[in-house]
């Protein structure tokens, strides 16, 4: 990891919609627009294993659950984001430590290298 990638990441601006916006909630981020659009296409992703793994929402994979049918969802870091905007939704796992913690620095990292256009980062 260069300098300058550290450097565009400190320069997202992450929203903890617990604290910061009390009217938003998962479903405000990645879940609208049409779908198959090019420009506005929104991405399901799972952290796992260390990485960040991606579908592209489509009439096939609009939930997790569908694009990603074989990983223990409850126990990872889930979340969508909206490439016509640059908002990205941080979901906590349901089950395990995690859900206590904030998302750990690599976990951030390994987002901005999936997705470098991300703007802002909602956590949830």
């Amino acid at each position: 990891m260069n300098w300058y990638k550290k450097a565009n990441l400190s320069d997202i601006d992450i929203v903890d919609t617990k604290i910061q916006d009390k009217k938003l909630n998962y479903l405000s981020i990645g879940h609208e627009g049409e779908m198959g659009e090019e420009e506005d296409i929104n991405y399901l992703w799972v952290f796992y294993d260390g990485r960040v793994l991606v579908e592209p929402e489509d009439w096939d994979t609009a939930v997790h659950d569908v694009a990603f049918p074989d990983l223990p969802l409850g126990n990872l870091y889930t979340g969508r984001f909206e490439s016509g905007t640059g908002k990205l939704s941080i979901l906590k796992p349901s089950r395990g430590a995690s859900q206590f913690r904030e998302p750990h620095k690599n976990v951030l990292l390994e987002l901005y290298r999936t997705f470098p256009t991300i703007k802002q980062i909602y956590k949830f």
